[in-house]
């Protein structure tokens, strides 16, 4: 709300001023805040995931070896 009045107005109103401006006025409104969808992760399951990632995943295009399977395999044929 307070972005769009200042937007507007072109001005600098704080978010305490409409409050207050709002309340005098006897106007009222449903301030409604952006909900955070972040999940929280614990560390082990991080570093458990980044180990399956690069020892365990396979990959066609790899030819069906995992990541570090097939860096060893490269390295040594090359």
């Amino acid at each position: 709300m307070t972005m769009f009045i200042n937007k507007l107005n072109n001005k600098l109103f704080s978010k305490n001023y409409i409050y207050r401006l709002m309340k005098y006025l006897g106007i009222s409104a449903r301030i409604r805040r952006k909900k955070v969808n972040r999940i929280r992760i614990k560390p082990e399951y991080t570093i458990e995931y980044i180990k399956f990632y690069n020892e365990e995943r396979l990959q066609k295009r790899l030819g069906c070896m995992a990541p570090l399977e097939y860096r060893y395999h490269a390295s040594k044929s090359a």
